[in-house]
């Protein structure tokens, strides 16, 4: 599975009066050109913080190469997952908000302990990527980022 994820899952969804099944569901995001697939663990601690800062470890059958496991200024995250392995409930927003207050800021999505999101995103600046947390929250994350120069 070079350069490419699928994500499987399964709804199901029972009003009293009718059952829905929604079943083999399925999302596949392969990479194209300067886009590379990265991934890390990574653990929060009170307050806002940047998710996507920082080094990450390249995908399955990329060559080792420095310049890409290092995400710069001007790269772009194009798709996100982001499993919450922890006891805390996290909330992300991709706007670049510096501060994050989940009391307050209508435009953020909340992943509780023990859920996962993913979606792909509109050509965002890895830096507008940022999550809160109340207390240390551990998270596994995979990006697909595009490394612009």
């Amino acid at each position: 599975m070079a350069n490419a994820a699928t994500a499987k899952f399964s709804i199901e969804i029972m009003p009293d009066d009718m059952t829905i099944d929604l079943k083999n569901l399925q999302h596949v995001r392969n990479c194209g050109l300067n886009e590379y697939w990265h991934w890390k663990k990574a653990t929060l601690t009170l307050g806002t913080q940047a998710l996507l800062a920082g080094n990450l470890v390249q995908g399955l059958n990329e060559a080792s190469d420095a310049a890409q496991n290092q995400i710069d200024a001007n790269d772009l995250c194009l798709f996100l997952y982001i499993s919450n392995t922890g006891t805390e409930d996290i909330y992300i927003g991709i706007d670049g908000q510096s501060l994050i207050n989940p009391a307050t800021d209508t435009d953020l999505f909340r992943i509780n302990a023990g859920d996962a999101w993913f979606g792909s995103t509109n050509n965002t600046p890895y830096e507008n990527v940022r999550a809160y947390a109340a207390g240390a929250a551990n998270l596994e994350l995979a990006a697909i980022i595009k490394k612009v120069a």
